[in-house]
This record gives C-alpha cells, sequence and structure tokens, in this order.
C-alpha cells in the first residue's frame, strides 16, 4: 500500500530519475520567487519602525485601502495562498514598494 499512515500518496516515488529531474528543473523558478516574496513580506511585517510604514505610505500614495500583508505560516493551511493572492491584489503597490530603493529590498 502506497498510502502513508495520514492518507498521503508520495506521487514523486513512483517517477522516474529522468521525470524528477524535470519536474524539479520546472519548479525551481516557483520556489525561487516564493523564497524570495516570503523574505520580502516577513521584513515589511516584522520591520515595525521602517518597512511597514513606508508599507502603509505606499498604500495610502496609491489610494488603496491601507491593509496589511497576510504571515504566511507552515502551521496555517492556505496561509500561502492567501499571501499570494494579497500580493496579487495589490501587485502594483507591492511593485512600487519594492523597486524603491530607500527600502532597501
Amino acid at each position: 500500500d502506497d498510502d502513508n499512515s495520514n492518507g498521503w500518496v508520495d506521487e514523486v516515488a513512483a517517477l522516474s530519475q529522468a521525470e524528477r529531474k524535470v519536474i524539479e528543473s520546472k519548479l525551481k523558478p516557483v520556489k525561487l520567487m516564493l523564497t524570495k516574496v516570503w523574505k520580502v513580506t516577513y521584513k515589511i511585517i516584522y520591520s515595525t519602525t521602517d518597512l511597514l510604514p513606508a508599507w502603509i505610505a505606499c498604500l495610502e500614495e496609491l489610494g488603496q485601502p491601507i491593509k496589511l500583508i497576510p504571515r504566511d505560516m507552515c502551521t496555517r493551511w492556505n496561509s500561502t495562498y492567501d499571501l499570494l493572492l494579497f500580493l496579487l491584489e495589490h501587485r502594483r503597490a507591492y511593485t512600487q514598494f519594492t523597486g524603491d530603493a530607500r527600502n532597501k529590498l
């Protein structure tokens, strides 16, 4: 039986070495992007004296409602999706904020 005690099935285990390499190469850009997003949003959320006020000012400047970036937590189901959805909804502010050299991101 391929299922473990939690009901998960490891689909990757059934792949050949060549198939695994193809999948890993296709997922690498996604993993790099997620890592960058996690680092930037972590800095914004926990920099309450520099980056967080600058994020709020950026939203105000663009006339967007003031919303804090949701935290991505491994113990909170779907939090990566929530974070990415938030960033898509606030793409203009995120792009402007990360492109501003004063924020040193």
